[in-house]
């Protein structure tokens, strides 16, 4: 399911507004969460989900005060919230395609897991797209495939529930 949100939020971004582009991608995120979770639920790497959630929560926060910001200028507001996601989704594929192939030599340290998961946080919520950098992370830990799958899918279906009442919250202060 990493994938989806990456390549399916620009493509519903062409055709609806963007909150409620972002909020109607939301479910099949999840749908795609849960049928992976149900394969991979036993293998997971519990410290890298300790040392990224309470950052990817920090950065769902600041996302959700870009979205507002964003929603509160109308019809740019709607441009810019279409842009930002669209810029994530570029930047991160950029990030993916010139790291992916490198290996580091060490496991990321805890600053690494702090950057990444607030930026994660804030790309998962701005454009459903934290995939390429959480999979990059997860995979300079070195991890067997399984690990790897369940610990993604966990940490993609935590925060996908989560953004959930945030979307919602979303609207009436964006009013």
């Amino acid at each position: 399911g990493g994938g989806v949100g990456a390549l399916a939020t620009p493509l519903v971004l062409l055709v609806l507004p963007g909150p409620t582009a972002l909020s109607l991608t939301l479910p099949i995120l999840l749908s795609c969460d849960l049928m992976t979770l149900r394969h991979f639920n036993k293998e997971w790497d519990k410290p890298a989900v300790r040392a990224l959630a309470p950052w990817m929560g920090g950065g769902l926060l600041v996302g959700l005060w870009l979205l507002i910001l964003l929603a509160r200028q109308g019809g740019a507001g709607d441009l810019w919230i279409r842009f930002v996601a669209g810029t994530v989704v570029v930047v991160l594929a950029a990030i993916g395609a010139f790291f992916g192939k490198s290996r580091p030599a060490k496991r990321p340290h805890a600053g690494i897991a702090a950057a990444t998961g607030l930026v994660c946080g804030i790309t998962t919520m701005v454009a459903h797209a934290a995939g390429v950098l959480l999979n990059l992370y997860l995979l300079a830990r070195r991890p067997t495939p399984q690990s790897f799958v369940g610990t993604s899918t966990r940490m993609y279906l935590t925060f996908n529930f989560i953004k959930l009442p945030l979307f919602a919250l979303a609207t009436p202060l964006a009013g």
